[in-house]
């Protein structure tokens, strides 16, 4: 999914109005934008000195090729789209060539949307496996570290020589000094009468792979000092140095194998059912994905209805009993090399060796067969079950244990909210790019009035005794889950509903607001208007009567507009800001920032209040970028005689840069997530 982040946009065109046109174009179709128009003499210190997502960039301007090459050359993750008039293939080839991304023809404005929301897309899979990459090589540090000190002896074998060796390993066959063991041939330290035996075993376990899993051999070992001494060694195929090779294994003699494996089992069991439990099959997903090409898929299986149709009919105590009973309903329906354990209160999971779909869903289709069939019984009572299984495919694709078992769960959450509701097999597919929710999804959430609003608090750094919360808007799917704004805002108002959505959140806001000030007197809510809604000359006489309704005075709340709506809406953004300031309420500019020429804004909007976009304390706190352009930001806004807020604090990193920048209010999840409730503490901050 794309990030709901702002996109952080560079701009090439010799035409500055086309520019504005392609920023306004983007803010229709919901993507929240900070663009900066570029050209050969700006471009490398713009890129130097910030993070940026995207150039899009004229392919004839005069500095095309010039911002290009200065991408390439700093080595910046920019990716370019050419935009171009000419709509042939060689075209698009020669683009490419020159070093974009791709090339879109003038005005195909979905097209280049898609290509957008591709590169994006793109760029933060990049970002990820680099993140990946860092964390792997921290990590492989630390397992050196306990490599070098454990109890067991330990040794990477490739090609018969032995590439690594512990102290511990060392010592099990008499040397004081690894440098005596290492890079010598494994063989030499076995005893003569084994040797072509012992040479052949590893000859066999290279040439199984992986499919051979752990052995345990018995040898005898040639020491230092002359002597043999017979070894319990433990074989399992490995990596170092991201080379495949053997890892030898002698157990430490400090401990009780057999009763570390027993321990070990114990650990790893369910206790009510005896089947595995939930870590451990998250152990083996993870175990699995560390492979260089993981195979395999898993199955959730969720019993339909499990309190009513099970739980209720034997009762509570007996419903663990018939928990064993079902799984063993659903273990002859799978391989022996299936993996089936307990993963909630009414559900099992099985990671299954199977890696085609049609053998996977011929398998789920017997499990929910022999269910509908079966009958449990407990506590001298009856009852049927069915059950409805989420699938989920393990692949090179696949990025850890949490996105695998959530996509088997979204697969489970489909079928819960089809007609059709129980007793199914769903495959998880993942979304297309630009695919969100649909127009007939909100439209059903209207009419089923599936809207929620949540509250965050808005901190002042200043002492100021006014408690400000942001209102947000959340929708709710059919299962009771949030819709991220981002999926449904802009489709809202494209179908000309986001008028409705404004008046109803109003509404709610101030029915919450009316019971909150009875408690907390200081109590002030902001509320984001649409454009829709900025347009509406009969939204202000309505929102009197609300406040004369809920007995609120209007200097409690605070109407939130964003900057770009502001710009592409001027005329009617003034005439709003002039009936709020009648009606002696406030105005605030926020997501200020983004556009081309932001010292325009504060010059054209007669309002007090602005809310700087985020992606600055975002680049600040996330990228460790300068604090120069969101100081020289407040710095204007302050030389106005402004009042600054600033969101998206996500930790204290930040909070020095703002008090020196002279920002006077503060939000984010580092103070406090967005909540159905006002209970923000202020007075810790006073």
């Amino acid at each position: 999914m794309i990030s709901d982040h702002t996109l952080r946009l560079l701009i090439l065109n010799d035409s500055e109005a086309e520019a504005e046109r392609l920023i306004s174009m983007l803010h229709n179709a919901g993507k929240n934008t900070r663009a900066q128009l570029v050209n050969a003499e700006t471009i490398e210190a713009l890129i130097q000195g910030q993070n940026w997502d995207l150039m899009i960039a004229q392919d004839s301007a005069s500095d095309t090729d010039v911002c290009l090459q200065t991408i390439f050359r700093v080595n910046k993750d920019i990716p370019v789209i050419l935009q171009s008039t000419d709509d042939d293939t060689q075209t698009v080839v020669e683009g490419m060539k020159r070093g974009a991304a791709d090339v879109v023809v003038l005005d195909q404005d979905q097209h280049l949307l898609l290509v957008i929301d591709r590169e994006i897309n793109n760029r933060q899979q990049r970002q990820s496996r680099i993140s990946a990459d860092k964390k792997r090589r921290e990590a492989e540090q630390r397992a050196h570290e306990l490599l070098d000190s454990s109890r067991d002896g330990i040794a990477f074998i490739q090609d018969g020589l032995c590439l690594y060796v512990n102290a511990s390993f060392a010592e099990s066959f008499g040397y004081e000094d690894i440098e005596d063991v290492a890079y010598t041939p494994i063989i030499d330290l076995i005893s003569e009468t084994q040797q072509a035996e012992f040479k052949r075993t590893l000859q066999d376990f290279t040439l199984q792979g992986d499919e051979q899993g752990k052995r345990q051999e018995k040898i005898r070992a040639n020491c230092a000092d002359g002597s043999e001494v017979a070894l319990k060694i433990n074989l399992s195929h490995g990596r170092y140095e991201e080379e495949p090779c053997i890892e030898l294994r002698i157990p430490s003699q400090d401990q009780d194998q057999d009763l570390a494996l027993e321990m070990q089992k114990i650990k790893n069991r369910d206790p009510a059912t005896e089947l595995w439990n939930r870590q451990h099959l998250v152990d083996n997903i993870n175990q699995l994905l560390a492979s260089p090409a993981p195979q395999a898929s898993v199955l959730l299986i969720e019993i339909d209805d499990f309190y009513e149709q099970v739980q209720n009919k034997v009762g509570l105590a007996a419903s663990e009993d018939t928990l064993k009973q079902i799984a063993a309903v659903v273990q002859p329906c799978l391989d022996d090399t299936d993996i089936l354990g307990r993963f909630a209160d009414d559900a099992f999971m099985v990671l299954s060796q199977q890696t085609t779909v049609s053998a996977i869903e011929q398998t789920s289709q017997s499990i929910l067969e022999k269910c509908a069939n079966a009958i449990v019984e407990a506590g001298g009572r009856t009852a049927q079950f069915t059950v409805s299984i989420g699938i989920a495919l393990i692949n090179e694709n696949s990025i850890d244990s949490d996105t695998i078992i959530n996509q088997a769960a979204g697969a489970l959450n489909d079928i819960r909210n089809s007609e059709e509701n129980i007793n199914q097999v769903k495959l998880y597919e993942p979304k297309q790019i630009g695919s969100g929710t649909s127009v007939d999804e909100i439209q059903e959430a209207l009419s089923e009035n599936r809207f929620r609003l949540l509250f965050q608090p808005v901190i002042s750094l200043r002492g100021s005794s006014q408690e400000y919360y942001e209102v947000q808007l959340r929708m709710l799917d059919k299962s009771g889950d949030e819709v991220s704004p981002s999926n449904f805002l802009e489709l809202a108002k494209s179908i000309g509903s986001g008028a409705k959505l404004d008046r109803w959140v109003i509404l709610e806001s101030m029915k919450a607001l009316a019971k909150q000030r009875s408690r907390h007197p200081n109590t002030n809510l902001m509320i984001t208007v649409s454009a829709d809604s900025i347009r509406d000359r009969t939204l202000i006489a309505w929102v009197k009567r609300v406040l004369e309704t809920a007995r609120i005075k209007p200097d409690h709340v605070v109407f939130q507009i964003s900057e770009k709506d502001a710009n592409l809406n001027l005329n009617d953004t003034q005439s709003f800001l002039d009936e709020v300031a009648k009606l002696e309420s406030t105005c605030l500019i926020s997501n200020f920032g983004c556009s081309l020429n932001p010292t325009n804004t504060i010059e054209q909007m007669a309002t007090k209040l602005y809310k700087v976009d985020g992606s600055f304390a975002l680049d600040i706190q996330n990228n460790n970028q300068s604090p120069d352009a969101l100081l020289q930001l407040l710095n204007e806004l302050h030389k106005a005689g402004k009042t600054t807020f600033i969101t998206q604090i996500e930790n204290a990193s930040i909070l020095s840069t703002l008090w020196s920048g002279g920002v006077h209010y503060i939000q984010g999840h580092y103070l406090q997530a967005p909540s159905t409730t006002m209970d923000y503490d202020f007075t810790m901050d006073g």
